[in-house]
């Protein structure tokens, strides 16, 4: 059993293998390809660039997050006196 897994995966190493391989023959092929690779200097900064920006957004996202859950903290604390007096007149009917 366990030679017929190991069949699979190498059969799967060796189609994603041929795969790389293709894509890596059409993109030399392809000037625009060619051009890019050329040019390093280029798509480095935009990537550095929009990292930062990232990083900004999950901080706001979490600052979102820990504020919310402040407001609920203290949403859930103003009801709790509320909810039982509601509770007990629905009791009653």
């Amino acid at each position: 059993m366990g030679t017929s897994n190991q069949l699979r995966k190498n059969t799967r190493l060796k189609s994603a293998i041929d795969l790389l391989k293709q894509k890596t023959q059409e993109a030399k092929e392809n000037p625009n390809e060619l051009n890019l690779s050329e040019d390093d200097d280029t798509p480095i900064p935009e990537r550095n660039v929009s990292k930062p920006k990232k990083q900004t957004k999950t901080t706001k996202l979490m600052n979102n997050v820990l504020d919310s859950v402040t407001q609920t903290k203290r949403r859930s604390k103003k009801k709790k006196p509320i909810a039982s007096p509601v509770l007990s007149e629905d009791e009653t009917f």
